[in-house]
């Protein structure tokens, strides 16, 4: 005989302490499995975002040193401007009007690319000890030509349009093939179709070295040092970054690119006077005989992710060194030899 007010047996009224326990290992389980899946796919997007950097800095890094090392000694004319008889004397005498220059305001044969091996800190701020410095010197690739003031020496020189964009006491150089001049620009006036530029204060004449004709080109002087040093920021660990700079006659330090850690330079020299020129042997700064007969450079790059991007300590052969480093950044050696095309036919 059934009761009225009993409930039917199978009817659920709650659930047993297993139930819950069951059901709270198994939420555990799915979400410890969708955290790990998160950690591993971060791990794995900031290992990839930090080999993406690397590769972008490092092609960039290059782009830049093999643009400027190839013009290194640029004149505006041919390379056997520069080359002569392959004997190494040049067929362009350049005479500099600066007063007092900065050493790097030079330009002669020897001068036109030289380095420093394992520059100390002291040769410009914040350096990086161990790594080297190259300094390549030259014109510019944007020019204009003479129109006024040459039938005489003249304190100034005119051209049509400032197309450099020349202002008061830019370095600046002049040629026309056979001789050329390095000065500082004194003012720089334009009017009635034409811009006039002023050669006396801050040069040891108020004169160039002679009058130059209508074939003259008139370019800025460049002449860039690019160093690795330290930025003075920290990464999220409080680790020090390291991007490579560059320095030109404005003595102002300009941060390139961030995550070089090292730079190594090796000279291609031609020992033998051989024409046409080739690269006989390569050799650090410390050991090249002779400036004016090196025709390539050997750039070695060390690039890092900045970042800490591993789980552990990676090693890394760099210059032919194998090493440990003591932080979890990634890092890249990228090297490249660049040849000097006015030093070579």
């Amino acid at each position: 005989m059934n009761t009225p007010n009993a409930l039917p047996p199978y009817t659920q009224r709650g659930m047993t302490l297993v139930e819950i326990m069951i059901a709270i290992t198994i939420g555990l389980i799915l979400t410890a499995g969708v955290v790990q899946l998160f950690i591993g796919n971060k791990t794995t997007y900031t290992l990839t975002e930090g080999q993406a950097r690397i590769q972008e800095n490092a092609r960039f890094a290059t782009a830049i040193l093999s643009r400027d090392l190839r013009m290194a000694g640029y004149m505006g004319c041919g390379n056997s401007a520069m080359q002569g008889d392959g004997s190494g004397t040049p067929l362009i005498y350049v005479n500099n009007l600066v007063a007092e220059p900065d050493p790097n305001i030079n330009f002669d044969l020897s001068a036109t690319v030289n380095g420093i091996e394992n520059a100390a800190s002291g040769v410009l701020t914040s350096i990086i000890p161990g790594t080297d410095t190259i300094t390549i010197r030259r014109a510019s690739e944007s020019s204009a030509q003479l129109t006024g003031n040459m039938t005489s020496n003249n304190a100034n020189i005119q051209i049509e349009e400032n197309s450099g964009g020349w202002e008061k006491d830019d370095i600046l150089f002049v040629t026309d093939c056979t001789n050329a001049d390095i000065f500082k620009a004194t003012t720089v006036s334009s009017g009635a179709g034409k811009t006039t530029i002023a050669h006396a204060a801050g040069n040891i004449s108020n004169k160039l070295s002679r009058p130059y004709g209508p074939e003259a080109m008139l370019m800025s002087f460049i002449s860039n040092t690019y160093f690795v040093a330290d930025t003075g920021r920290t990464n999220q660990n409080n680790e020090a970054i390291h991007s490579l700079y560059y320095i030109d006659t404005s003595n102002i330090p300009v941060e390139l690119i961030e995550g070089v850690s090292d730079m190594q330079l090796t000279y291609g020299e031609n020992t033998d006077s051989d024409f046409p020129p080739t690269a006989d042997t390569y050799v650090n700064a410390d050991n090249v005989t002779n400036w004016a007969n090196v025709i390539s450079i050997r750039v070695a790059l060390l690039i890092d992710s900045i970042e800490n991007v591993t789980d552990q300590k990676q090693s890394y052969t760099f210059e032919g060194e194998e090493i440990t480093a003591d932080d979890r950044r990634l890092r890249r050696n990228f090297t490249t030899t660049i040849a000097l095309r006015n030093r070579t036919p």
